[in-house]
């Protein structure tokens, strides 16, 4: 019997984060997302499907309403690259947000990964 997810996984290994995805996926370079976050989350790392008392990076959820686009999660490293813990510098719920260098990993049709290096107050 044929692998139904065959391609799926193939498709898992072959990719990576890609900032042209982002851009042609949201149809701009810096398109203006509404944070629905009220803080950073934290994530944390896993080692054999088990989390670890560390930290792997955070994330923020965002929408883009004006698309009828539901929230959805953003990657965000620990620290800026200056190696400043990052922060959402004044930006709070609700607030108009552009990213830095936003990727999108393209996981399957109904399954985008987004991550980006900062956020700024659009």
């Amino acid at each position: 019997m044929a692998n139904p997810f065959g391609t799926l996984a193939k498709k898992r290994i072959d990719s990576k984060y890609s900032r042209d995805l982002a851009i042609d996926f949201f149809g701009e370079e810096k398109p203006k997302f509404t944070l629905v976050s009220c803080r950073l989350q934290e994530q944390n790392k896993f080692k054999d499907g088990k989390p670890l008392n560390e930290l792997a990076n955070y994330f923020v959820l965002v929408a883009w309403p004006e698309m009828m686009v539901e929230p959805f999660k953003v990657k965000l490293p620990l620290a800026d690259d200056n190696g400043e813990k990052m922060t959402l510098k004044n930006i709070k719920f609700g607030d108009k947000v552009v990213f830095d260098d936003l990727e999108m990993l393209d996981f399957s049709s109904y399954r985008k990964y987004f991550q980006a290096k900062g956020i700024e107050k659009a």
